[in-house]
């Protein structure tokens, strides 16, 4: 009987996730189920190649708007909210 990799995603309110190191299907799957505007781009360098997981994000086709917003937009956002005291 081979036993099958079960990975779980559980939405937290508030909370931010980071591209690093994650496959591009997981990253799909994130995208699928809770969009792009709690994505943030990272590399875990050294461990991850910033160059590497750069690739990956282009790699997922996304719309400009997306693709913008993961590579940086999402992380002003989050330094705004934290600046103002506001949680969005």
């Amino acid at each position: 009987m081979s036993k099958e990799k079960v990975k779980i995603i559980i939405p937290i309110a508030f909370g931010w996730v980071d591209t690093a190191l994650s496959s591009r299907g997981e990253l799909r799957e994130y995208l699928r189920r809770y969009g792009h505007r709690r994505l943030l781009f990272g590399s875990d360098f050294p461990f991850g190649s910033p160059s590497n997981e750069l690739h990956k994000v282009y790699s997922l086709d996304l719309d400009p708007e997306a693709e913008a917003a993961v590579l940086g937009g999402n992380f002003m956002r989050l330094q705004e909210t934290r600046e103002s005291g506001l949680h969005s």
